[in-house]
């Protein structure tokens, strides 16, 4: 495909099961656009929340959520035009949100191959994630292939160091079980919205895949809680000094920005410990 053709509206091999141009004749899918609002937003909040971690503790941080800020807008173009170029551009932003994901919080004492240091962890995953993105545009029937290579190990790995390397905390058995609840859910209902599509515009309801959209910011949101709260521990800061927050606006509870709360002292500690160093 030339590149002009790469840029022209339902030149994707993948069409959802909302209907094209329903809404407006500007945009294919409406609903599944406008439903990854949430995914630019809430990266874009946590980013200038967790200016000063990121700062001191993991700069990885900053790279995983602009990316993740770059799957939300790259979705909302896909899903705009149905484009070949729009769904490279997602499926490649999630890839390498992954591989952010993976290099900055795979747990350290389950670093596989026999790599100790995470510098070389995440070099190597960066060089792996580059060789998968130049496939993925010469192959892009390997992308979804190259998603579950990515996601799954780190996954499995979260969830074994949950059940066997930890003793559970407060704030860990708040954050994780809603982290893999609304990650299951959502990857359930991105399943039925591909599978059973006749199904869904029979009933009307042929919008899943935006539920989708949401239900994956939700659960990245508090699944990034929860790698920061297992990074601050590795500093060596008391557990009971990071407390569960949820963000409250307008007298109203919003449980999908889930935030760590006197994050400023927390890392005044760490800016004293690392000079001392």
């Amino acid at each position: 495909m030339r590149l002009t053709q790469a840029f022209t509206p339902l030149s994707s091999s993948v069409d959802w099961c909302e209907p094209n141009y329903q809404v407006t004749n500007y945009i294919v899918e409406f609903v599944n656009t406008i439903t990854n609002i949430p995914l630019v937003v809430f990266p874009v909040v946590q980013f200038c929340y967790y200016l000063q971690y990121a700062r001191y503790c993991q700069q990885n941080l900053r790279y995983l959520l602009i990316t993740l800020q770059l799957v939300g807008i790259g979705s909302a173009y896909y899903h705009a035009t149905l484009s070949f170029a729009g769904q490279l551009i997602d499926e490649c932003g999630i890839l390498w949100s992954l591989s952010w994901l993976s290099a900055g919080y795979w747990p350290h004492h389950l670093f596989p191959f026999g790599i100790k240091s995470r510098s070389h962890f995440t070099l190597c995953y960066i060089f792996v994630t580059f060789c998968c993105t130049v496939l993925s545009i010469s192959k892009p029937e390997c992308n979804q292939f190259f998603l579950i290579v990515f996601g799954a190990p780190f996954v499995i790995t979260i969830i074994a160091d949950h059940f066997v390397y930890r003793t559970p905390t407060k704030m860990y058995t708040k954050c994780f079980p809603a982290f893999m609840f609304g990650f299951l859910v959502a990857f359930i209902i991105w399943g039925l919205d591909k599978s059973f599509c006749p199904l869904w515009r029979a009933l009307y309801i042929p919008y899943l895949h935006g539920v989708w959209h949401i239900l994956s910011a939700y659960a990245t949101a508090y699944g990034i809680v929860l790698c920061i709260h297992e990074d601050l521990t590795r500093y060596g800061l008391p557990r009971k000094t990071l407390e569960f927050a949820i963000f409250q606006t307008a007298g109203k509870f919003w449980a999908f920005l889930v935030l760590i709360s006197n994050l400023n002292f927390i890392s005044t500690i760490l800016q004293a410990q690392l000079n001392a160093l």
